[in-house]
Protein backbone atom coordinates (compact mmCIF):
# COMPACT_ATOMS: atom_id res chain seq x y z
CA UNK A 1 0.00 0.00 0.00
CA UNK A 2 2.83 2.28 -0.72
CA UNK A 3 5.09 4.03 1.88
CA UNK A 4 4.78 3.88 5.07
CA UNK A 5 3.96 7.41 7.69
CA UNK A 6 5.93 7.29 11.11
CA UNK A 7 3.98 7.91 13.99
CA UNK A 8 3.42 6.62 17.32
CA UNK A 9 0.80 5.59 19.59
CA UNK A 10 -1.00 7.54 22.29
CA UNK A 11 -3.60 7.51 24.84
CA UNK A 12 -5.35 4.74 26.20
CA UNK A 13 -8.96 5.47 25.00
CA UNK A 14 -10.89 6.06 21.35
CA UNK A 15 -10.99 9.57 22.29
CA UNK A 16 -7.17 9.99 23.20
CA UNK A 17 -5.40 7.61 20.86
CA UNK A 18 -3.01 9.30 17.98
CA UNK A 19 -5.22 9.61 14.89
CA UNK A 20 -4.00 8.17 11.68
CA UNK A 21 -3.10 10.21 8.79
CA UNK A 22 -4.07 9.72 5.96
CA UNK A 23 -2.84 10.31 2.25
CA UNK A 24 -5.76 9.51 -0.60
CA UNK A 25 -7.83 6.45 -0.41
CA UNK A 26 -4.70 4.06 0.15
CA UNK A 27 -2.52 5.03 2.99
CA UNK A 28 -0.17 3.40 5.14
CA UNK A 29 1.41 3.92 8.93
CA UNK A 30 3.95 2.43 10.69
CA UNK A 31 3.67 3.00 14.39
CA UNK A 32 7.33 2.88 16.28
CA UNK A 33 6.65 3.85 19.62
CA UNK A 34 3.84 1.33 21.42
CA UNK A 35 3.65 2.75 24.95
CA UNK A 36 1.84 0.05 26.99
CA UNK A 37 -1.89 0.72 26.37
CA UNK A 38 -1.94 3.15 24.11
CA UNK A 39 -3.34 3.13 20.90
CA UNK A 40 -4.01 4.94 17.18
CA UNK A 41 -7.57 5.91 15.31
CA UNK A 42 -8.88 5.98 12.09
CA UNK A 43 -11.32 8.70 11.61
CA UNK A 44 -14.12 9.62 9.02
CA UNK A 45 -12.70 9.47 5.96
CA UNK A 46 -14.22 11.26 2.74
CA UNK A 47 -14.84 7.99 0.66
CA UNK A 48 -16.76 5.55 0.64
CA UNK A 49 -13.98 3.13 -0.22
CA UNK A 50 -10.48 3.07 1.94
CA UNK A 51 -7.79 0.89 2.40
CA UNK A 52 -5.20 1.17 5.47
CA UNK A 53 -2.10 -0.99 6.57
CA UNK A 54 -0.82 -0.72 9.98
CA UNK A 55 2.28 -1.93 11.34
CA UNK A 56 3.26 -1.95 14.89
CA UNK A 57 7.19 -1.42 15.44
CA UNK A 58 6.59 -1.16 18.77
CA UNK A 59 7.78 -3.49 22.22
CA UNK A 60 4.17 -3.73 23.52
CA UNK A 61 0.72 -4.35 21.80
CA UNK A 62 -0.77 -2.03 19.74
CA UNK A 63 -5.03 -0.54 19.94
CA UNK A 64 -6.40 0.40 16.63
CA UNK A 65 -9.55 2.20 16.79
CA UNK A 66 -12.28 2.65 14.71
CA UNK A 67 -13.65 6.51 13.97
CA UNK A 68 -16.27 7.84 16.57
CA UNK A 69 -19.47 6.33 15.53
CA UNK A 70 -17.82 3.66 13.94
CA UNK A 71 -17.20 0.09 13.90
CA UNK A 72 -14.14 -2.53 13.02
CA UNK A 73 -15.61 -5.86 11.72
CA UNK A 74 -18.94 -4.86 13.10
CA UNK A 75 -18.29 -3.71 16.54
CA UNK A 76 -16.84 -0.22 18.36
CA UNK A 77 -13.97 -1.94 20.53
CA UNK A 78 -10.26 -1.83 19.21
CA UNK A 79 -8.01 -4.46 17.64
CA UNK A 80 -5.10 -5.32 19.22
CA UNK A 81 -1.97 -5.83 17.02
CA UNK A 82 1.09 -7.59 18.58
CA UNK A 83 4.78 -6.43 18.05
CA UNK A 84 6.01 -6.35 14.42
CA UNK A 85 2.65 -7.46 13.53
CA UNK A 86 0.19 -5.54 10.73
CA UNK A 87 -3.34 -5.40 9.96
CA UNK A 88 -4.64 -4.74 6.94
CA UNK A 89 -8.16 -2.83 7.16
CA UNK A 90 -10.85 -2.31 4.51
CA UNK A 91 -13.59 0.17 4.57
CA UNK A 92 -16.84 0.01 1.94
CA UNK A 93 -18.74 3.09 4.18
CA UNK A 94 -17.30 6.66 5.42
CA UNK A 95 -17.14 5.10 9.39
CA UNK A 96 -17.18 0.90 8.56
CA UNK A 97 -13.94 -1.19 8.73
CA UNK A 98 -13.18 -4.89 8.42
CA UNK A 99 -10.10 -6.46 8.72
CA UNK A 100 -7.65 -8.83 7.59
CA UNK A 101 -4.59 -9.65 10.20
CA UNK A 102 -1.64 -11.21 10.28
CA UNK A 103 -0.11 -11.81 13.39
CA UNK A 104 3.76 -10.66 14.54
CA UNK A 105 6.78 -10.98 12.54
CA UNK A 106 4.88 -12.16 9.25
CA UNK A 107 3.64 -10.31 5.72
CA UNK A 108 0.03 -9.41 5.84
CA UNK A 109 -2.46 -11.77 3.84
CA UNK A 110 -3.51 -10.85 -0.05
CA UNK A 111 -6.66 -9.60 0.00
CA UNK A 112 -9.43 -9.02 -2.66
CA UNK A 113 -13.12 -7.30 -2.41
CA UNK A 114 -14.74 -8.33 -5.17
CA UNK A 115 -18.25 -7.31 -6.87
CA UNK A 116 -20.81 -10.44 -7.23
CA UNK A 117 -23.30 -9.28 -9.91
CA UNK A 118 -27.49 -10.29 -10.48
CA UNK A 119 -29.11 -9.05 -13.01
CA UNK A 120 -33.17 -9.55 -12.37
CA UNK A 121 -36.19 -8.70 -14.68
CA UNK A 122 -33.96 -7.25 -17.94
CA UNK A 123 -37.11 -5.89 -19.81
CA UNK A 124 -39.78 -8.09 -18.28
CA UNK A 125 -41.61 -6.92 -14.57
CA UNK A 126 -39.95 -8.34 -11.69
CA UNK A 127 -41.62 -11.42 -10.45
CA UNK A 128 -41.65 -12.35 -6.61
CA UNK A 129 -39.79 -16.36 -6.60
CA UNK A 130 -36.58 -18.19 -5.71
CA UNK A 131 -33.21 -18.17 -7.43
CA UNK A 132 -34.39 -15.75 -9.51
CA UNK A 133 -31.45 -15.23 -11.29
CA UNK A 134 -31.49 -18.49 -12.56
CA UNK A 135 -27.74 -18.92 -11.65
CA UNK A 136 -25.90 -19.46 -8.19
CA UNK A 137 -22.35 -17.53 -7.67
CA UNK A 138 -19.72 -19.55 -5.90
CA UNK A 139 -17.61 -17.66 -3.47
CA UNK A 140 -13.98 -18.95 -3.99
CA UNK A 141 -12.01 -18.47 -0.29
CA UNK A 142 -13.45 -17.62 3.01
CA UNK A 143 -14.68 -13.92 3.52
CA UNK A 144 -17.01 -10.98 4.61
CA UNK A 145 -19.75 -9.78 2.89
CA UNK A 146 -19.25 -5.90 3.22
CA UNK A 147 -21.78 -4.17 0.98
CA UNK A 148 -25.20 -4.41 -1.39
CA UNK A 149 -26.22 -2.33 -4.09
CA UNK A 150 -29.18 -1.92 -6.13
CA UNK A 151 -30.01 -0.05 -9.39
CA UNK A 152 -33.04 -0.52 -11.34
CA UNK A 153 -33.91 0.61 -14.83
CA UNK A 154 -37.54 1.02 -13.97
CA UNK A 155 -38.21 1.63 -10.33
CA UNK A 156 -41.40 -0.21 -8.76
CA UNK A 157 -44.60 2.04 -8.20
CA UNK A 158 -46.85 1.75 -5.13
CA UNK A 159 -45.09 -0.34 -2.72
CA UNK A 160 -41.11 -1.29 -2.50
CA UNK A 161 -39.52 -3.88 -4.23
CA UNK A 162 -38.18 -5.98 -1.81
CA UNK A 163 -35.24 -8.62 -2.57
CA UNK A 164 -32.88 -11.67 -0.23
CA UNK A 165 -29.31 -12.82 -0.57
CA UNK A 166 -28.88 -17.11 0.66
CA UNK A 167 -26.01 -18.29 1.41
CA UNK A 168 -25.69 -22.46 1.01
CA UNK A 169 -22.74 -24.31 2.84
CA UNK A 170 -23.88 -27.82 1.60
CA UNK A 171 -24.27 -27.04 -2.15
CA UNK A 172 -27.42 -25.78 -2.53
CA UNK A 173 -29.16 -28.64 -0.03
CA UNK A 174 -30.03 -25.76 2.43
CA UNK A 175 -30.28 -22.19 2.08
CA UNK A 176 -30.15 -19.10 5.05
CA UNK A 177 -31.03 -15.47 4.66
CA UNK A 178 -27.95 -13.13 4.59
CA UNK A 179 -31.07 -10.80 6.89
CA UNK A 180 -32.36 -14.26 8.43
CA UNK A 181 -32.61 -12.06 11.94
CA UNK A 182 -33.52 -8.83 11.10
CA UNK A 183 -35.24 -8.94 7.56
CA UNK A 184 -36.30 -5.50 7.50
CA UNK A 185 -32.67 -4.93 6.64
CA UNK A 186 -32.72 -6.67 3.16
CA UNK A 187 -31.81 -4.91 0.12
CA UNK A 188 -34.94 -2.76 -0.64
CA UNK A 189 -35.88 -0.32 -3.63
CA UNK A 190 -38.05 1.73 -1.71
CA UNK A 191 -41.73 2.91 -3.74
CA UNK A 192 -40.91 5.33 -6.66
CA UNK A 193 -37.01 5.03 -6.32
CA UNK A 194 -34.87 3.20 -8.66
CA UNK A 195 -31.31 3.02 -6.17
CA UNK A 196 -30.47 1.09 -2.55
CA UNK A 197 -27.52 0.13 -0.94
CA UNK A 198 -26.27 -1.01 2.50
CA UNK A 199 -23.97 -2.39 4.64
CA UNK A 200 -26.04 -4.28 7.77
CA UNK A 201 -25.95 -7.81 7.39
CA UNK A 202 -26.84 -10.82 9.77
CA UNK A 203 -24.49 -13.42 8.34
CA UNK A 204 -21.28 -11.42 7.77
CA UNK A 205 -18.88 -13.93 6.79
CA UNK A 206 -18.84 -17.16 4.63
CA UNK A 207 -16.44 -20.03 3.85
CA UNK A 208 -14.55 -20.66 0.61
CA UNK A 209 -17.04 -22.98 -1.71
CA UNK A 210 -20.17 -21.27 -0.57
CA UNK A 211 -22.99 -20.37 -2.67
CA UNK A 212 -25.44 -17.28 -3.14
CA UNK A 213 -28.67 -16.96 -4.71
CA UNK A 214 -31.37 -14.40 -5.27
CA UNK A 215 -34.82 -14.08 -4.22
CA UNK A 216 -37.37 -12.00 -4.85
CA UNK A 217 -39.40 -11.30 -1.85
CA UNK A 218 -42.21 -8.19 -2.83
CA UNK A 219 -42.62 -6.19 -6.18
CA UNK A 220 -44.49 -2.37 -6.34
CA UNK A 221 -47.95 -3.17 -6.48
CA UNK A 222 -48.82 -0.71 -9.40
CA UNK A 223 -45.58 -1.06 -11.49
CA UNK A 224 -43.26 -4.19 -10.13
CA UNK A 225 -39.86 -2.69 -11.79
CA UNK A 226 -37.68 -3.48 -14.05
CA UNK A 227 -33.81 -3.98 -15.20
CA UNK A 228 -32.40 -4.51 -11.40
CA UNK A 229 -28.60 -5.06 -10.71
CA UNK A 230 -27.98 -6.04 -7.48
CA UNK A 231 -24.59 -6.12 -6.60
CA UNK A 232 -22.87 -7.81 -3.26
CA UNK A 233 -19.32 -6.59 -2.57
CA UNK A 234 -17.55 -8.74 -0.18
CA UNK A 235 -13.40 -9.07 1.12
CA UNK A 236 -11.72 -12.14 0.81
CA UNK A 237 -8.24 -13.29 1.32
CA UNK A 238 -6.30 -13.83 -2.78
CA UNK A 239 -5.41 -16.91 -3.75
CA UNK A 240 -2.08 -16.24 -3.84
CA UNK A 241 -2.26 -16.24 -0.18
CA UNK A 242 -3.06 -19.99 -0.14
Amino acid sequence: MGNFNIIAASGTSQATAAVIPAEGQIFSVDVLNVPSGSGVRLHEYAYNFAACLVRNSGSNSLLVYPPPNGTIDRVSTPKSVLPEGLLELWAFSRLDWVSMESGGGSSPSLTTSQEYLFLLGGGADLVTGSNVAAFYSILPYDGTFVRFDLAAKVGPIGSAAIFDVLKSSDHGLTWTSLWATTPSNRPTISDGSVFAGGTNFDTISFLGGDWLRIDIVQVGSTTPGQGVTLSVTVVYQDSLSR
